[in-house]
Parts: structure tokens; sequence; C-alpha cells
């Protein structure tokens, strides 16, 4: 085949010396008429002159509204953005003026902007150290939603509006563990920005990150999401960070995120870089987290979370194994806290968590973030996993501030021999010293042999075995008769210091 220039197939036929025609008989009648092939030549030439030229337009502006010379015509520019997407500043118009830059003093050399950017500090000598950040006008009645690392241990706050009128900021509240300030002006009536739902982003979406640093105006750059429900980043407490390549410059902590609509989005929050500047990871509070947490604080004059009273633990490859689950996916509930929401509300040991009013729970994080932002008092619906069924425990979410939260410890996996380790029976004394209900089973480490695959796993004398391969034992022979008998990898549910968590280790043949 042969491509002719206007993309019309040639059939490769053969041509012939003598008359230098394509043997075609619908081609030679038309060479006998040499009428019909100017008529058939003006027709083309017709057909591409009228592509070319607007033709029917007036105005001298026709050629410039008619679109690219070699693309199809376009009416107007509006539809040009609108098909194209080749501007974004009816977003830009529909949010910047919401955006402000903060200035916090502080008498503190060690302010977390300082450690994040040395341009912060600002202040010239024998006057009190400031940072500068951004932020956004979330209500028109001065409230406004920033990073708590903007204006931590701040002295004084002062707010340039996009305006330029700069005024006097106080703090209304802050939450430490989700890097979230909530501050309030003495003003009225200012253009507050249009509110999004960051549930529903996905990954490729258009975002745009806007800011106001160091008082110079605001600044607008473009990316797209990277990623949805980051967590691990080790920032905050709580993380749900959207990640996107949009460059976050320092100064622009506080500012939002905002989609190509004008929507609030996310709070822009952190960068990961090596120099110092932007290298296309930044991430972002989802405005799902972000907003419910601003609520709270304006209303109670504090974050309140929600309480479920388990130890949980996300589920790896040797665990899901081990324990014949079909998917990684869920939190594994390795401790329920006697009289626990959770304990009331039928939640047991091995169970998985995999949902919270519909909300799928694919992590450990994921659960945490969830329940956090569910008001104390509130029925939710959890879907668990118990034996392989799926089904269905409604739970009274209690208050974090008045449950345990002790910091679960860290025990390693191994993948070596179960041996080493000497056990005798828990008693009711023991278990209420350990703070197990008196009814509990389990046995006692007496001692772990050096070297032993028990070491290796991290276990310690004093810990408490409540089940190996989901069996409960009471008694030391039955304990060594079967680790005797094993002959695949065992799990041990380990309690220490008022947390349970599952070990996955080799037992001995």
């Amino acid at each position: 085949m042969y491509k002719l220039p206007f993309g019309e197939q040639c059939p490769s036929q053969p041509v012939s010396r003598r008359s230098g025609l394509m043997q075609n008989s619908s081609y030679r009648q038309i060479s006998r008429h040499p009428s019909l092939r100017w008529g058939i030549f003006l027709l083309v030439l017709g057909v591409i002159v009228s592509q070319v030229l607007p033709i029917g337009r007036t105005n001298g502006s026709a050629l410039a509204a008619s679109g690219p010379m070699y693309g199809s015509p376009v009416h107007n520019s509006g539809q040009l953005r609108a098909n194209l997407r080749l501007s974004f500043a009816d977003a830009v118009d529909k949010s910047i003026a919401s955006v402000v830059n903060i200035s916090a003093e502080t008498n503190r050399s060690n302010h977390p902007m300082y450690r994040m950017n040395p341009y912060g500090q600002r202040g010239l000598r024998g006057q009190p150290p400031t940072s500068s950040g951004s932020g956004v006008i979330v209500k028109s009645d001065g409230i406004i939603l920033t990073n708590n690392h903007v204006v931590e241990g701040a002295t004084k706050i002062h707010v340039k509006l996009h305006d330029g009128r700069s005024l006097e900021a106080e703090i209304v509240g802050t939450d430490k563990k989700t890097d979230i300030a909530v501050l309030r002006i003495p003003a009225k009536k200012l253009p507050a920005i249009s509110l999004g739902d960051s549930r529903y982003l996905r990954i490729g979406d258009v975002v745009l990150a806007i800011g106001n640093p160091f008082g110079v105006g605001q600044t607008v750059t473009m990316g797209i999401v990277s990623a949805l429900q980051r967590t691990n980043v080790n920032i905050t407490d709580y993380e749900n960070f959207i990640q996107t390549d949009a460059p976050i410059n320092p100064g622009n902590s506080g500012g939002p995120l905002v989609t190509t609509d004008g929507l609030l989005v996310g709070i822009n929050t952190a960068i990961l870089s090596r120099s110092g500047g932007s290298q296309g990871i930044g991430f972002a509070i989802p405005s799902s987290m972000a907003l419910p947490i601003m609520e709270t604080i304006l209303k109670e004059g504090r974050v309140v979370r929600g309480w479920l009273g388990v130890g949980i633990q996300d589920i790896g490859p040797e665990l899901q194994k081990a324990l014949g689950f079909q998917t990684n996916e869920g939190a594994l509930v390795s401790y329920v806290e006697p009289q626990s929401p959770a304990d009331r509300g039928g939640i047991r040991r091995g169970d998985v968590i995999v949902s919270v009013d519909g909300t799928p729970t694919r992590t450990v994080q994921q659960l945490r973030n969830e329940v956090a932002l569910i008001r104390p008092g509130t029925v939710s619906q959890l879907s668990i996993i118990r034996d392989g069924r799926r089904m269905q425990r409604k739970i009274k979410i209690g208050n974090l501030d008045r449950g345990i939260t002790k910091r679960p410890s860290r025990l390693s996996k191994s993948t070596k021999m179960l041996a080493g380790i000497e056990v005798k029976r828990l008693s009711r004394q023991m278990a209420r010293e350990e703070g197990l209900p008196r009814d509990a089973v389990g046995l006692v480490v007496t001692a772990i042999q050096a070297g032993s695959p028990a070491e290796d796993v991290g276990m310690e004398p004093g810990d408490v075995i409540l089940e190996v391969n989901q069996v409960e034992l009471d008694r030391p022979n039955e304990f060594y008769t079967l680790a005797r008998k094993l002959q695949g990898p065992a799990v041990l549910l380990v309690y220490r210091e008022g947390h349970a968590r599952y070990v996955v280790i080799q037992a001995q043949r």
C-alpha cells in the first residue's frame, strides 16, 4: 500500500510502461473525458479552500478565531479552553483571592519552619525571628486554615490579604497530630474559597497549588495527583496525604490545593526533597481530613477523636499465608481492650476489619484515620471477616482521650525454626498484673535461649503467649507438644505491655 498526501490508500497496481497509467478501467474512462477531470479537480479544490478559509465570516477577526492552522476550526477561545484545557485561569480567578500570606513572630530559633526553610528567618538583627507561610480563607467571617508548623510557637501572627490589608490573627486551635491550624482575623465578608471533597479525586487529575510565600504575592503551580491515601511518610501521626507533582515551594505551606474548577481539595504541607526545593514529590492534607478537624476545633475548641479500643496490625504476606487469608487487605485485630467500644460491640481477636461505614480500610493507617474522624457517641457499622465469613457489627464509638493509647511494641519477623522458649502457666494474679482479663488463658515466657529463633523475632521473658496458630493454650506441656508436631509456620499471638501482636515464625518439625 502507498499513502497519498490526504491519507487515502492507493492499491499497488502495476503501472503500464506503454501508457504510463495505472491498470484500472475507471481511471481510463476518466482520462478520456477532459471536462470530467476538470470538474473533479475544481470540486477537490473547493473542499480544500473551504477547510482553510473561514467561509461565511465577515469580520476581521475571523481568522484569529478559527483556531490552529492545521487543526479543526474552533469557533471561540472559550471552546478551545473547554476542549483542550490549555488554561486554568478561571480556576485561579475563582480561588486566588482566598489565599493569604501568614507571618508568624516567634522567639524560638528552632522553629520548625527554620528547619525546613532557612529563608523563613527574615528578621533583622535585634528583631524577633519570623516564619512565613500561606493560608486559605474558608469562611467569610475571618476563619483561615493553615498548617500547624507555620504558626507553632508564634507570639504574634500577621495575615496579609489579597487586597493588600494586613491584620493580626489569633489562633482558634491547632492539631499537631495532623499539622492543622485554624486562625481567625477581625474581618467580615471575605472571599472564602469553594470547598471540594477530596474523596472524589482520582490519580491523574490535574491540580493547582496556590500560595503566597514570603508576602511577595500569589504563586500558582500545576501538576497532577500522583497518589492518594499516602501513609508512612513520617510527617504526622495521622497521615492520609494527597501526593502531587505540582511544585510546593518553601513558603507555600498552608496554601490550598485546588481542582481545575477552583475547589479546595487539600492543604499543601510538605515536600520530599534533598535540595530544599521542589523535586516533584509534594504532599497535601486532604480536605476530607482537614475540614472535619477544623469544624471540631471551631465547635469544641480542641480536637476530639473517636476510639475503638483494639490493637491492630497490617497483614503481611507471611501472615496472610500462615493464617490462610484470601487477601492481605484489612486491619487484623490482635487485641481487644476489655469493656472498650469494640469489646461491647462484639469484635474479637483475629477479626479483620475491612470497612467503616462503607469506607474501605485496607491498612491500619486507614482504619485509624477513619475512626479518629468519627465523633464519639456515633454508632458506626464495621464490616469484618471472621473465619472466612463477612459480617457486620455496630459499634458505638468512644472518646480517644478517655481510652488507652499505649503504643505497640515492635516485634520483628523471622522465617527460622521455633525453638528455645520456656513457658509457665498464666495465673489469675499475673493476668491482673498484666492488665489482662481475669479469665485470660495463656502462657508466660520464663526464658529465651540466646541465638534462638524466638530471640531473633524479639520475644523476651515476661511475654505472654495467648495463642499458637489461633489455638489457646494454658498448659506448658500442650505448648511443647504442639511445637514438636507443627510442620509449617507458627503464628504466635504475643502480649506485652498492654498490646498484643501476631508474630510469624517457623515451627520445628
